[in-house]
Order: C-alpha cells, then structure tokens, then sequence
C-alpha cells in the first residue's frame, strides 16, 4: 500500500510541475525543427537524420515514432514527456528502495522531479530519446540481481545505450555496485549478459559515432557542482553563491564520517546516500569529459545521470541534517531550510518553463515575420545579430534549425536560413537577404 501511495504521489507531483509549462503553450524548438522537416519531407523513419539514425538507432526508432507518427502536435509530444518524466521517477524510487528505507527512497525521487538540473528532458521534444534512456538503464540496474534479471538488464542496457549513450558508464558500474550495496558477491554468470550488452553496443557506437561529435580537447567540470547545487536551483545570485559552499561542507563531511572510523555514526545510511550520489554524479560526467554543452537550459541533458546522483546527495545531506537537529529550535530551521530550497527550486522550475515557452512562441513570430519581409527570398535569410537565448534557452541557434522551421513553416524546401553569430558577421550577409531578429524580439535590448 505505501509503494501503491508512493507511485500515485510521485506521479501527480510529476504532473503539478509540468502544468506551469502545459499552460504557458508547448512549442518546437532548436533541433526539434530539422526532425520535423525530415519528417515531412523525405518520411517519419527520417526524422533522426542519417548521422543519429546509424550512431543512436533507439533515437531513430524514438523521433520516427514522435516527429513522424506524433507530428506537429508540441502539446500531444510533451505530454508524452511528461508520462516519461513520471516514469523515470517512479523507477528511482524502486531502485533506491532496494538499498534505504521508503521515506528517502521517495524523498529523493520527488528531489529529481522538482530540482531544476534537467529541464531538457521535461520540456525539449528532441531529448525524449534521452529520457527513455534514461527510463531504460534505472529499469535494468532495479532488474540487476532478480531472477532472470541479467536477460531483462541486458535488453535495458542496449535500448538506453542507443538511445543516448552516455547512460553506459552508470550500467556498466552498477553491474558491479549493486550486488555489493547488498553484500552479496558479484557473480561472473550473472555479470555476463549485461556486460555483453554493453560491450556490443559499444562497439556499434564506436564504429558508427556521429563525425560531428568528434571535439577535441578535455572540458572542466567544475561547472556540475553549481549546475546542481548552485545556479543551476536558483536565480537569486546569494542563495546560488551559498548552496554550493554549503553542499560542499555536507559532503566533505559525509566523506570524513565513512573514512574515519572515529568519526563514523552507528548508522551511515545518510552518509552513504551522499557518496553514493556523488560517485553517480561524477559517472555521469564522463561521456562529456570531450564534449560539454553548458549544463544550464538546452545544455542540462549533459545532467542526465548526473540528476540522479545529484538527487541523492541533497536527500542525504537532508536525512544528516534531520538526524543531526535534536532541538526543536534546531528542527525548525533545518524544516525551513528545506522549504526554502525546495520553493527556489520549484520557482527556478517555472521560470525556465516560461523561457522554453518563449523560445517557441519566438520562432512562430520569426517565421511569421519572414513571411512578410521574405516572401521568395533569392537566397538564405540571415538572421541576426546574433542568436536569441536566455538561460540557454532558445529557438534558433543554427543553420539546421531555421531551415527546418522554414521549410516546415512555409510547406516547400526551397528557402534557407541561418543564424549569425556576431555583428561583423550579420553585416557581412547581403542587406537584402538581413532580418534583425534581436530588435524584432526583444526592442527593449
């Protein structure tokens, strides 16, 4: 009865943060335009596009079935997400309760729903593949270890895998890490599957890799700390400058308690719950380590398991704060403490639901715009000065985009366009073919 509650509550606080963004008005953006146009004009099982369609297959069974069969219905597409968002919480939920009791095991998934780190996955139609991958790989680590788990984690593990790849080192990790959570030993029969899995899927996205992921150059991660503890919850600069020092002490002293045995409580749980987290959050991190989207807006699908690792530190440091406050003065603030967070994080939620909404009401004024000012352009539309984006957060960034929302916009692929981004740049276009998008959209600027 209490997992039945567990589902219903996880499923309606899923749902009450996706209604701020259902009201605003769903709209495409970014690459949600160029799956769209493939999708109109060359078939559904087109919409990927070749490069992801041979290096993510599940990502092109997932925008066939979404951009092709789904179509041009954003409202439709996002509640689909949101059945997704819901989901991949209600899978947390049953992972973490192999290994701590109910009430953090529901704590830390409601902490992933309401935390702001992932606003990609609920609001982009694009990263719906993400999500499932996401769904995929908590589904096979809670098969980890049942009977005839190791087939079922297998499958998991190769649909997550192609769909977005960067959920493997979490599989590959808690292959190991979850029989011995449960102190039991690791069992080369049940290992073997999942690791033969991951290790033929590896091999295809290898040899198939997207040419234009290849970047060269490591990135800093230093970001992720504030991504999620920081900037990434909170607009108002002292509490986003505050959160992380904070989150740093709680787990530098989760770390101390589980190394040093004089330090160490009768009972670790809460600090094991934050380790645990942490080790998640930096796994998450390394299919980036080459390739980093700025982890804030359109750029936090890098988050994607980071998210969870995340959740689980906040639900930790909160249970050693809760064990730590035996005062009910002490109690009271670490309450309040906590609900300060939690209605940052959730006004933190809505407001970047209110910039996605703006980002596609802005390509709708764009392309309508184009309209009037391009009625049969001689060439591709320059649009400019520079991209439009708040919060990494906007409609058209790049020359696949704004030919896609061209093309699907006006019916025909004849018309091109893209986004400049500097002014030398816009001014090096023709003027005939220039429209100011920034004066256009934002006149205050």
């Amino acid at each position: 009865m209490r997992e039945r509650a567990a589902v219903v509550f996880l499923c309606a606080l899923t749902a009450a943060m996706a209604l701020p963004y259902a009201v605003a008005g769903p709209n495409f953006i970014l690459d949600d335009w160029f799956a769209l146009r493939n999708a109109m004009f060359e078939g559904a099982w087109a919409a990927a596009g070749h490069n992801q369609q041979v290096a993510r297959p599940g990502a092109w069974v997932v925008y066939g079935l979404t951009f092709g069969f789904v179509g041009n219905h954003p409202l439709a597409i996002f509640v689909l997400q949101t059945a997704v968002t819901a989901a991949v919480a209600v899978a947390l939920f049953f992972v973490v309760r192999r290994f701590v009791a109910f009430a953090p095991a529901v704590a830390t998934a409601a902490v992933w729903i309401v935390a702001p780190t992932h606003t990609s996955l609920d609001n982009w139609a694009s990263a719906l593949n993400i999500s499932l991958a996401l769904l995929a790989v908590l589904l096979g680590v809670a098969s980890l270890g049942r009977s005839r788990g190791d087939w079922v984690a297998a499958i998991l593990f190769a649909v997550s895998a192609l769909c977005y790849e960067a959920t493997m080192p979490l599989a590959a990790v808690a292959c190991l890490a979850v029989p011995l959570l449960e102190r039991r030993r690791p069992r080369l029969a049940d290992l073997a599957l999942p690791s033969a899995s991951l290790a033929a899927s590896g091999a295809w996205i290898v040899t198939h890799w997207h040419p234009d992921k290849h970047v060269g150059g490591w990135i800093n991660p230093s970001p992720l700390l504030a991504a999620h503890f920081g900037w990434g919850i909170a607009t108002w600069h002292p509490l986003a400058t505050f959160l992380p020092v904070a989150a740093t002490a709680g787990l530098v002293l989760a770390v101390v308690r589980l190394t040093f045995p004089s330090f160490r409580p009768a009972a670790v749980e809460p600090e094991a719950t934050v380790a645990v987290g942490l080790a998640i959050m930096a796994i998450g991190i390394i299919p980036f380590l080459r390739y980093l989207y700025s982890p804030l807006g359109a750029g936090d699908r890098v988050n994607v398991v980071s998210s969870v690792g995340a959740a689980l530190v906040v639900t930790g440091l909160g249970w050693m704060t809760g064990r730590a406050a035996r005062g009910r003065v002490t109690r009271a603030l670490a309450i309040a403490a906590a609900v300060v967070v939690a209605a940052t994080a959730t006004a933190t939620n809505v407001h970047r639901d209110r910039l996605y909404a703006r980002a596609g009401d802005d390509v709708l004024r764009t392309m309508n715009a184009l309209d009037r000012a391009f009625p049969h352009p001689e060439g591709p539309i320059a649009l400019g000065p520079t991209p439009v984006i708040t919060d990494n957060i906007g409609g058209l960034l790049d020359e696949s985009n704004v030919d896609g929302a061209l093309q699907v916009h006006r019916g025909h692929e004849g018309v091109r366009g893209y986004v400049t981004d500097n002014e030398a740049a816009w001014r090096r276009a023709p003027a005939n073919l220039r429209f100011d998008q920034v004066r256009f959209l934002r006149p205050s600027h």
